[in-house]
């Protein structure tokens, strides 16, 4: 099971106002699905113009009510190699998962993926353009879901569709009343116009639109034009190279329309719509601005206004029909080609740099990242425009710039292995045609990591070393260091231990000097995207590090590694690792005897053990913790333990001793200007705050917190701040703005790929859904919350969600149900030591079994345990 797969819902753009007729095919489609009992795939082909897209939209308008989400997927200008079917699945899951979790670069990882996100979930995937089987058989859906296929040809039925509709050309009542809703003044002259167009809905939208700036004692004039083009076109088809269209699959009505609304355009329209053409995929504004070289939006306004382009305005983006591209790139001639393309391309690597700058910077990554998928098919162009030319130092230059821009974005969106390795020795070989040496430098390591991921340890080796040599003879200390570092894991990989320190020690005859350039967070060996994600690599690293302080016998420099990986894992939610690693530092502290660094392991080992829900762990930590930093006179260490003893009393239900320990934690804080303990003092304040039903003062404390914590960037503060936002707007009734708050957690969770605040986030998320009424969504989500929480063995998360299903359950008379879960979270509230909770549960469950069966021998051993626990006996059995 993925436990990100939860699926906001969400809707198509509708249909274009234009649509017309179809209903034969909508109501096959919709007869097809109603009978349809595990995952139906169905089929809408037919010849280019027809409309097969607004049919599909119009499809998902209509089963709106079916489906919770409903996706887009243009396939077109996929090709059919592992490398098109990658990106693919890449771009889908990217949609399902809000563009927040690196993807993987395996076709049958992704496929997994793919389906594991829609398990379980209601969504209609629609595939426009498919233009091979072994891209509609990759994006079958898992039962429960539903596949509508657009495509120019029949696809054959094995591993195809289930159902399919063949779309023809309209019906001539049906293109007469299309051609009038467009374009009045027509009148009786539309039947006319619908047969010259053959009745196809693009060629009459063309035309129909074309006619809105004609007088309408011109119309005749404009038909006779429109019949002589018609004419010309299929007297060149019986040609044996019969021009333009001679290859075309469409009708010469459509090719007519196309080329007659060419010759009405100005010659600076004429122009404008030949150098866009150039652009293989749906465009924006300023990418079209940047290709035609021009400053203002008039022309792109006229081309939509005549139906040769057609603008989204949700999505803010262009685009041009295929029909009309390959029309276009006809008439382009060479040299105002290339000098589009080369325009094109600088804006595609423009576009790359701004992704590459903000998608390592955690809180604006799902926004790149959706960026980064919305121009994959620019990106892939330009890649393959420049492999082709990268002789040519011009594009070579421009290749080097690509290359650098998208080498650390492939941790996020990977290239297949092999591509990615073809793209890597192409920029080698760029820079040593400019003799660029730092490139050179650049290209050589990060091929070293492209072999590294392909598991040819090897052959990284050698490029890493070289790589190592030419940093030295450049002086380029910085770049020696990151090669020797990737070295070493390549060593590791081989199980060469020796050698992997070896790697370390080369980069300096200082080697406590050495490390400590690799531990410093500021150094390029530690990326900040893998410290905040808990990156292998990283915890290899540090672990590589613990090792030659052990070889070194340097126990300090051991406890600075292990305390960091500690931090490391902690941050990450990998808690149990945590722990291991923060017993191993407590040891190697009792040999040292540095109380301050017990403390601060202290105070953090207890922040994990309130996590958890192992409060009694928490309370014996947190209490040394506090002994320890009074001791020793530390401000900082006091206000912390402090603030997550209010903590430990907040989840213990002892409100006037958390509010007295985090007023201290606080004042302290403020004091000693601690900003991230101020804001984590603020969040537990809130807390409190709501727990006494003081909605506004909660409020003004959160997001003060929340103002701090963007100030220092602290991520995972932030996903439990906007968790807690979202419950504070659900308790004033603003559930708007709760569900926004809680899809902020969630996304930060899945950017940080923190499982324990992702199942934090998403118990609050059916908290806000039970508040809002939708019992059904929250009972689901809270089952997907509670696999996650038994997996992660995490008592506290299962406590509060066994405590929730129990609750709605009890409101719906489902009383088996309720005892069921209310037995289990009796249970763990033994383990947490929590005595208010345990009490409440055995009241309620004694209040249910009396509704259930008063002679259920249940009953009575619960009325025991609540007996000893009322008279302050041991209530453990």
């Amino acid at each position: 099971m993925n436990y990100y797969s939860h699926i906001q819902s969400e809707r198509l753009r509708a249909a274009s106002r234009y649509f017309i007729g179809r209903d034969a095919e909508i109501a096959a489609i919709t007869d097809y699905l109603d009978r349809a009992d595990l995952a139906p795939v169905c089929l809408i082909h037919g010849m280019a113009g027809y409309g097969k897209t607004e049919l599909a939209l119009k499809m998902a308008e209509s089963l709106g009510s079916r489906f919770r989400r409903q996706i887009l997927v243009e396939i077109g200008s996929e090709p059919n190699d592992l490398h098109g079917k990658i990106a693919i699945l890449q771009r889908v899951i990217s949609m399902l998962t809000a563009c927040a979790m690196p993807l993987s670069d395996d076709l049958d990882a992704l496929q997994q993926q793919y389906c594991g996100l829609l398990e379980n979930e209601n969504v209609l995937v629609v595939a426009d353009n498919v233009q091979y089987r072994s891209q509609l058989h990759i994006l079958r859906p898992p039962a429960g879901c539903a596949l509508l296929v657009t495509s120019r040809d029949s696809l054959p039925n094995e591993h195809g569709a289930n159902a399919s509709v063949e779309l023809g050309m309209l019906s001539p009542d049906q293109a007469m009343r299309l051609v009038l809703n467009i374009h009045q003044p027509i009148g009786a002259q539309a039947e006319q116009l619908a047969k010259l167009c053959d009745y196809q809905p693009l060629a009459l939208i063309i035309v129909a639109r074309g006619l809105r700036k004609t007088p309408a004692q011109a119309i005749g004039v404009y038909l006779e034009r429109l019949r002589a083009h018609k004419q010309r076109l299929e007297r060149l088809r019986l040609q044996p190279e019969g021009g333009a269209w001679a290859d075309s699959d469409s009708h010469s009505g459509i090719a007519a329309a196309i080329n007659l609304s060419y010759q009405l355009l100005s010659p600076a329209q004429k122009r404008g719509l030949l150098q866009i053409s150039v652009i293989v995929a749906s465009f924006t504004r300023s990418m079209a601005q940047t290709v035609l070289g021009l400053g203002n939006y008039d022309l792109l306004e006229s081309l939509t206004h005549c139906g040769l382009l057609v603008w989204d305005a949700e999505r803010k983006r262009y685009t041009m029909h295929n029909l009309v591209r390959s029309f276009a790139l006809r008439l382009l001639n060479h040299r105002e080609s290339a000098r589009c393309m080369k325009r094109y391309l600088e804006h595609t690597i423009a576009v790359a740099s701004a992704v590459g700058q903000r998608v390592f910077q955690p809180y604006q990554r799902p926004q790149a990242l959706q960026s980064l998928d919305r121009e994959r098919p620019h990106l892939d162009m330009a890649w393959a425009w420049l492999l082709e030319r990268a002789t040519n130092p011009t594009y070579a230059a421009q290749l080097i710039v690509l290359a650098s821009t998208m080498a650390d974005i492939h941790m996020l969106r990977p290239w297949p292995r092999e591509e990615l390795l073809m793209r890597h020795i192409a920029w080698l070989r760029a820079t040593r045609l400019l003799g660029d040496r730092d490139a050179e430098i650049r290209a050589l390591i990060k091929l070293g990591q492209v072999y590294c991921l392909r598991g040819t340890h090897r052959a990284a080796l050698e490029t890493l070393h070289i790589a190592c040599k030419l940093a030295s003879q450049q002086s380029n200390y910085a770049a020696q260091v990151m090669a020797l570092q990737f070295a070493s894991v390549a060593w590791l990989a081989l199980d060469d231990c020796e050698q992997a320190i070896e790697s370390y020690q080369q980069i300096t005859s200082n080697r406590i000097t050495a490390l400590r350039i690799i531990a410093d967070p500021s150094s390029c060996s530690v990326p900040r995207s893998c410290r905040q994600t808990g990156d292998a690599s990283v915890f290899n690293q540090l672990m590589l590090m613990r090792q030659c302080y052990r070889v070194w016998q340097n126990p300090s420099g051991e406890l600075a590694v292990l305390v960091h990986a500690g931090a490391l894992a902690s941050g990450s939610g990998i808690y149990v690792a945590a722990l291991g690693i923060y017993e191993n530092a407590l040891a190697l502290v009792a040999i040292q005897g540095n109380r301050y660094i017990e403390a601060q392991i202290r105070i953090q080992r207890g922040a994990i053990y309130n996590r958890i829900g192992d409060h009694q762990a928490a309370l014996a930590d947190l209490e040394q913790a506090l002994v320890i930093a009074d001791a020793l006179g530390s401000r900082p260490l006091q206000g912390l333990a402090r603030i997550f003893m209010g903590q430990y009393c907040l989840l213990r239900s002892k409100y006037l001793e958390a509010r007295n320990w985090i007023e201290q934690g606080l004042a302290i804080s403020q004091l000693v200007k601690n900003q991230a303990s101020e804001a984590l003092a603020l969040y537990f304040r809130g807390m409190l705050e709501l727990a006494y039903d003081r909605s506004s003062r909660a409020l003004e404390d959160v997001l003060r917190a929340e103002e701090i914590a963007h100030k220092i960037d602290n991520q995972l503060l932030l996903t439990d701040i906007h968790r807690l936002l979202a419950a504070v707007y659900c308790a004033t009734g603003n559930i708007s703005k709760a569900f926004t708050c809680c899809y902020r957690s969630l996304d930060t969770a899945r950017l940080l790929q923190n499982p324990v605040a992702f199942g934090m986030g998403m118990w609050a998320l059916g908290l806000i859904h039970q508040k809002d009424g939708a019992l059904e969504t929250a009972v689901r989500v809270f089952q997907l919350t509670k696999k996650l929480a038994l997996d992660m063995d995490n008592v506290f998360l299962s406590s509060l969600v066994f405590k929730s299903l129990a609750d709605i359950y009890l409101k719906q008379g489902q009383y088996a149900l309720a005892c069921e879960h209310l037995d289990q979270l009796l249970e763990y509230t033994v383990i947490t030591g929590n005595t208010n909770d345990y009490t409440l549960t055995l009241h309620i469950l004694v209040f249910v079994y009396r509704l259930r069966n008063q002679s259920d021998p249940a009953l009575e051993r619960y009325k025991r345990l609540l007996s000893a626990a009322s008279s302050g006996e041991n209530s453990k059995e």
